[in-house]
């Protein structure tokens, strides 16, 4: 709002002295207007180019890990299929469950777990709203974009048959049908400097990028556990890896991030990704 005030006053200023009348002596007149353009040119670039923002891709390290049709991992087994988004600022571990046979299934939380890096992060509380409530607020309902769905304006719930997982330690998953649930960062508060890194300048669709290929050391599993005895008296499991693989940075600009924090920009959104905004230089980039 600054610049534009400064641009605004500028012109006005401009504009009245080409049209005033009055014959006044302004021997430093042309020098300060180039002062003032010039300030005016840097104040743009650096406003323009002072923060960036980062696409940060997920490849599986887990066998039977696919990518679907709309771009998302899948994993699947005999008894239901796994579909996961990750896109969210920072990363959420987001995820539908399909109950692929005939008969009720069964998912223990208090069992099941996101590990990040060697540390468990239970997926059971004793919060009374529903995790989707909890991230969802949080996060907004991008993450579901992935799954193809669209949520409502009611964060508990989306639209359509599927049902959303409530903070409950059981839940019931019927026959043929899906649960959805979020949790947890990926990255809190991490960021990929393009330093000590395999990095290159690229450009993706006409926008400059640095990509960063390596050092990156960041992995994470979902583990859910399951049942088709409410009573669990046998047991199943799901455990499935996934590791930063490359991290494109770029102008916070070019990542098209709106000033509250939604995307206008959609060419980057993907369910294999998450992202990050809001770095300034010496974060990307180092001390000079």
């Amino acid at each position: 709002m600054l610049l534009i005030a400064s641009i605004y006053h500028f012109f006005l200023f401009e504009r009245y002295t080409n049209m005033t009348s009055i014959c006044i002596l302004r021997p430093n007149y042309t020098m300060m207007k180039q002062t003032i353009l010039m300030a005016l040119t840097i104040m743009v670039f650096f406003s323009s180019c002072s923060q960036y923002g980062q696409v940060v891709y997920i490849a599986p390290t887990s066998e039977g890990i696919t990518t679907a049709k709309s771009d998302c991992y899948v994993f699947e087994n005999a008894d239901l299929k796994i579909k996961y988004s990750f896109w969210a600022e920072h990363g959420i571990m987001g995820f539908k469950i399909y109950n692929k046979t005939d008969h009720p299934l069964y998912i223990d939380w208090k069992k099941s777990s996101m590990i990040n890096n060697g540390t468990q992060y239970l997926y059971y509380t004793n919060k009374t709203t529903s995790n989707f409530t909890a991230y969802g607020s949080s996060y907004g309902t991008s993450w579901l974009n992935g799954f193809g769905s669209r949520s409502s304006n009611n964060n508990s719930k989306t639209t359509g048959a599927e049902t959303v997982v409530h903070m409950e330690r059981i839940s019931f998953v019927s026959p043929q049908s899906s649960i959805y649930n979020a949790f947890y960062n990926l990255t809190a508060n991490i960021y990929f400097d393009v330093n000590n890194r395999t990095t290159k300048e690229a450009k993706v669709d006409g926008t400059p990028v640095w990509v960063s290929t390596s050092n990156f050391g960041i992995n994470f599993r979902n583990y859910i556990t399951y049942s088709d005895k409410e009573t669990f008296e046998t047991e199943k499991h799901v455990d499935n890896g996934f590791m930063v693989k490359k991290v494109y940075t770029m102008d916070l600009d070019n990542l098209g991030v709106a000033s509250d924090g939604s995307f206008i920009d959609s060419k980057w959104e993907n369910p294999e990704c998450f992202y990050i905004t809001n770095l300034d230089r010496e974060q990307i980039f180092g001390k000079d």
